[in-house]
């Protein structure tokens, strides 16, 4: 098991990388790439490297955690 070793979002790039979303989520490796691949992640491509702005990022996880009423 994954343990986040991220502890504040400030300390995050403004793109992150695979490990990053592993970090923070504490995810494997594996979830991680389905997750990035999943239609509706906010994932993009930067050459042959997967990134994933934060801000997108932050509110995907906001959307995600978000009760039937919020939606």
């Amino acid at each position: 098991m994954s343990i986040s070793t991220v502890t504040n979002w400030d300390e995050l790039p403004v793109l992150l990388t695979i490990r990053h979303i592993i970090e923070v989520t504490g995810v494997s490796r594996d979830t991680a790439f389905r997750l990035v691949h999943q239609r509706g992640f906010p994932s993009v491509r930067v050459g042959k490297q997967i990134r994933v702005p934060k801000a997108a990022f932050q509110r995907w996880l906001e959307e995600q955690t978000a009760t039937d009423e919020e939606r």
